[in-house]
């Protein structure tokens, strides 16, 4: 390093490397910093919100809590009797996601009127008073069944029990309703398509018997029309005979062990099947008398009634009831006989069709046998044949699946409450120390928030000049903010600006503070401590400056990074120090870009390929920088910033002199300390504020330095009027 001994440079004071120290522990000063710096305006705040919280609780009407935990589980009959295919659309959507289908039930609004309605005639006083009850449905985690624990909140304990027992109850009841009406609705459907079956195996009978009749009488010619006739009849016969005794046989089973209900059904739509099977045989349909079964049922329900109508007014163990029971055992075991009796009168029916059966079989067999049919009319009747089985199969699986659902539980699901209900005598809300700690989080979150506020503006419009009380860093100068476009964007027009124009008078300050301090100094290096606070303005207008009063002034852009220096006095991109440094056989003077302004001479980057500190560190950068010095009466680095890269510090060993561009407003007090950190014992001089606008001028009308704001007149000197 060649620094002028002479050179006035600033050893930096103050406490501030524990402020920018760096490492993790860093982040966590700056959030802890403005909380200990503000903890009066948090710490009453947060007090004063505890406390309203707290009284504003004591306001609040309590609530109580009843709750009970509740199972629901899937009846497997309702499971076993659908069949595929015929089940109703509703069945798949209970299936589809059972859990979340009872919770949606269980605090619908429907289900919710209902327990009012009800309540509402033993708390006819209370409903209003307990409204809102706040329900709550949670499901039980990995219980084996659909299980929910159930909690109602009022203002009332006992109403809120109260209502969480309608609720299990009139929930009950609603999904009985609902498979009720399911059931219904299912049993209706099915004898729909069962009447409609029928008719469709009826006509298709018909056209299986008009082809028969057409065909049998080509089979001999000669037969006279009785034998015809005769033939017809034993078909006809033939066929409704087997129709009876199919149907009888599909039904024996499900009779054996049948309760009352299923047997009526069963013999209802067995006499309705074959009474339509046998209609068109000329001696009618032969039935067995039920009768005596039928007799002894109604028997039986008016006995049961009588029973049950006696033991709402009889105690138990009356003689009057003694003697209904023994009736009505009575009447079952007479039930049961005459059931059985139908069962055998059934079983001999179905035998002595099967034995006319068989004979009118072997009769058709005959007959058949004379048929003389082509191919194409035997296809057409085994056509014929084949869809009249088949509406047959389909009128069958019908008829069961109505035999099924009139013996089938109507409830799919069946529900206990395995907990509860119980309430809980002392109120669930307010909880009063929870309110008060909620009040003092968002009060102390409010104070945090304007502590935050605060710092950030204490950080971003820091006072400046306490760089120059506490760390002993002079200020260099104030650039007011520049509006002008034409200015901003070319150096050169400084020279064409009145002397007396604030601007002009700024940079005067900077040259003229730079030159005390630099004394027989040569090298002055401009940097900031981030990105975009002005320093390659800031040394672009100090340079210009400076050809006011000096004979040769070199600007050096040696901002590798993001040369800039070239885009502000509108230059073609060419070589410059990264190529002096990297090419010994070069002649630096070659690449200058001569007299940007009268007596300035600009040196660009060039293309260092993100080499640029190795250059630096080169020793060729040593005798780059003497000759500079032998050849110029001021050199000017325009460099990166300090905190971001290292090549400023690489470049400050050649300086004589450092100054640090800060801009108020942007710039906050941690990232100046962290420079000043990192520039260690480079030479010093002072900071420039840049872009000072009104906002942030009075931090910097008390500074020795304030200048532009005032209302008085600059003579320049002739050795000042720039050329």
């Amino acid at each position: 390093m060649t620094n002028n001994p002479n050179t006035d440079t600033v050893a930096v004071q103050g406490d501030w490397s524990a402020g920018a120290a760096g490492g993790d522990g860093e982040g966590l000063l700056t959030y802890i910093r403005p909380l200990l710096m503000y903890w009066w305006i948090i710490a009453p705040l947060a007090i004063v919100g505890g406390a309203g919280a707290l009284a504003y609780s004591y306001t609040l009407q309590p609530l109580y809590r009843a709750s009970c935990r509740f199972e629901i589980f899937e009846n497997e009959m309702m499971r076993i009797g659908e069949q595929p295919g015929l089940r109703d659309a509703a069945f798949y959507y209970m299936n589809a996601n059972p859990i979340d289908r009872h919770v949606v039930l269980l605090t619908s609004g429907n289900l919710d009127a209902r327990v009012r309605t009800r309540l509402a005639k033993t708390w006819p006083g209370e409903v209003k008073m307990s409204r809102p009850v706040l329900l709550s449905v949670v499901p039980v985690k990995k219980a084996p069944q659909v299980m929910v624990d159930i909690s109602a909140d009022s203002y009332d304990a006992r109403y809120s029990e109260a209502y969480v027992t309608a609720l299990v109850e009139e929930y009950r009841d609603s999904q009985r309703e609902e498979m009720g009406l399911i059931h219904e609705e299912t049993v209706k459907n099915l004898r729909i398509e069962l009447a409609k079956l029928a008719a469709d195996l009826k006509m298709e009978r018909a056209e299986v018997a008009k082809f028969e009749a057409e065909h049998n009488v080509q089979f001999e010619a000669e037969k006279s029309e009785s034998e015809l006739a005769h033939m017809r009849d034993v078909l006809r016969k033939a066929r409704s005979i087997q129709t009876q005794r199919m149907i009888i046989e599909s039904q024996l089973k499900l009779l054996t062990n049948a309760n009352a209900a299923t047997m009526r059904d069963v013999l209802d739509l067995t006499m309705y099947t074959t009474a339509a099977a046998a209609a068109d045989d000329k001696g009618g349909p032969e039935w067995t008398d039920v009768s005596d079964w039928q007799k002894n049922e109604a028997e039986l329900i008016r006995l049961n009634a009588d029973y049950g109508q006696m033991r709402t007014v009889l105690k138990p163990g009356h003689p009057r009831l003694a003697e209904l029971q023994e009736k009505i055992a009575k009447a079952q075991r007479e039930q049961q006989i005459s059931a059985e009796l139908t069962l055998k009168r059934l079983e001999a029916r179905r035998d002595a069709l099967r034995m006319q059966g068989e004979a009118l079989d072997s009769a058709a067999a005959k007959i058949e046998s004379g048929m003389n049919l082509t191919g194409a009319d035997k296809a057409k009747y085994e056509n014929l044949k084949s869809t009249a089985d088949h509406l047959k199969s389909l009128h069958d699986k019908v008829f069961t699946r109505i035999i099924d659902s009139s013996s089938t539980p109507t409830e799919r699901y069946f529900s206990r409450i395995v907990e509860g209900p119980v309430s809980s005598s002392t109120p669930v809300y307010p909880v009063k120390s929870r309110l008060a700690l909620i009040g003092m989080v968002i009060a102390g979150g409010i104070g945090m928030a304007i502590a935050f506020l605060l710092y950030y503006r204490y950080v971003r419009l820091y006072d400046l000049t306490l760089l120059e009380t506490q760390f002993g860093l002079p200020s260099m100068g104030c650039v007011p903010l520049i509006t002008d476009e034409t200015q901003k964007s070319d150096p050169r027009q400084l020279n064409k600006l009145s002397k007396a124009a604030p601007l002009c008078e700024a940079y005067r300050m900077i040259r003229t503070a730079a030159e005390e301090k630099l004394g027989e100094g040569k090298v002055l290096l401009f940097t900031s401590s981030e990105q975009s606070e002005g320093k390659t303005f800031t040394s672009a207008y100090t340079a210009v400056a400076c050809t006011w009063t000096k004979t040769k002034v070199l600007l050096v852009d040696g901002d590798f990074r993001r040369p800039s220096q070239r885009k502000l006095f509108s230059l073609p991109d060419s070589k410059g120090l990264a190529e002096c440094l990297s090419d010994s056989s070069l002649d630096w003077r070659d690449l200058l870009v001569r007299e940007v302004v009268p007596r300035l001479d600009l040196l660009q980057t060039g293309h260092a390929d993100g080499h640029g500190a190795e250059l630096i560190q080169l020793e060729s950068a040593e005798r780059l920088f003497k000759e500079f010095r032998d050849e110029y009466d001021l050199i000017i680095i325009d460099t990166a910033p300090i905190n971001p890269v290292v090549d400023t510090l690489l470049l400050a060993k050649h300086a004589d002199g450092v100054i640090l561009v800060v801009q108020p407003g942007k710039t906050s007090m941690t990232s100046i300390q962290r420079a000043l950190r990192r520039l260690g014992d480079a030479p010093l001089l002072g900071y420039v504020a840049n872009r000072i606008t009104a906002s942030t001028e009075k931090y910097y009308y008390d500074s020795k330095y304030g200048y532009y704001g005032h209302a008085y007149h600059y003579q320049p000197e002739k050795s000042d009027q720039p050329s």
